[in-house]
């Protein structure tokens, strides 16, 4: 975003103390950035990956438990998102 915030805002004319490039020199300014973002983006999908593997390994196997235990978890669980759903919103 950084970036990209310098390089949309190096096109603003020089009279508004920028420095009035074309969109050939602007994006001369985001060339450095690419392979940071790609290699971001590539721990990134990495990370899910293997935090689905990893649920699927813990959760994925039926375990023979008490329904009381198993609903206070869902319970315990679902008041957990509605929280996080209520701060986000």
């Amino acid at each position: 975003m950084f970036a990209e915030c310098i390089g949309g805002a190096s096109m603003l004319p020089i009279s508004v103390g920028w420095k009035g490039f074309n969109a050939g020199q602007a994006h001369e300014i985001l060339v450095p950035f690419v392979e940071p973002i790609a290699i971001a983006i590539f721990v990134l999908i990495i990370g899910v990956i293997s935090d689905g593997i990893g649920f699927l390994l813990t959760h994925g196997k039926k375990e023979k438990s008490n329904i009381r235990k198993n609903w206070k978890n869902c319970l315990g669980i679902y008041l957990s998102w509605d929280i996080l759903w209520a701060l986000l919103t």
